[in-house]
């Protein structure tokens, strides 16, 4: 095993947090997990496209993933992980660009999730959320399987 090989095994076990390193390498099968999940994305217009790219780069301020890696990242993560990277896309992102960003269903599942929910700061946040999955459940766009 190489090198780079050995450090991109070690990074993938180890990773638990929001960021990477610049030179970890994905592999083919990660990336045709993420262009699935993210297809629609591909499907906008070019200018589209860049909004999608400035939305997700508003919510990696603090990080090294390029928009790119974040997809990457984020269509292979754990569903305590996607949770997590919502409730800090939450913070920063309207509604509008997480569900362009992501598709309608993934961000009813992750976005008005309880647990994602009770991680968002200020509590201020948590009742904004905590209001929009009331009218969602309300108006019947929010899921039986999905309601807690």
């Amino acid at each position: 095993m190489s090198n780079k090989t050995a450090k991109n095994e070690t990074v993938r076990q180890n990773y638990k947090g929001f960021f990477l390193q610049n030179e970890y390498v994905f592999t083919e099968e990660e990336k045709k997990k993420a262009f699935d999940m993210f297809a629609h994305i591909a499907d906008m217009d070019e200018n589209e496209q860049k909004e999608i790219y400035e939305a997700i780069t508003r919510f990696l301020w603090d990080g090294n993933l390029t928009p790119e890696e974040f997809l990457i990242v984020f269509a292979n993560a754990d569903e305590d992980l996607r949770r997590r990277w919502f409730a800090k896309i939450l913070g920063v992102t309207d509604w509008y660009d997480v569900v362009r960003i992501f598709d309608f269903d993934t961000a009813l599942k992750y976005a008005l999730d309880d647990r994602t929910i009770a991680m968002l700061f200020p509590e201020a946040n948590q009742a904004i959320w905590r209001n929009l999955k009331r009218q969602y459940i309300k108006y019947g766009f929010y899921p039986k399987e999905e309601r807690q």
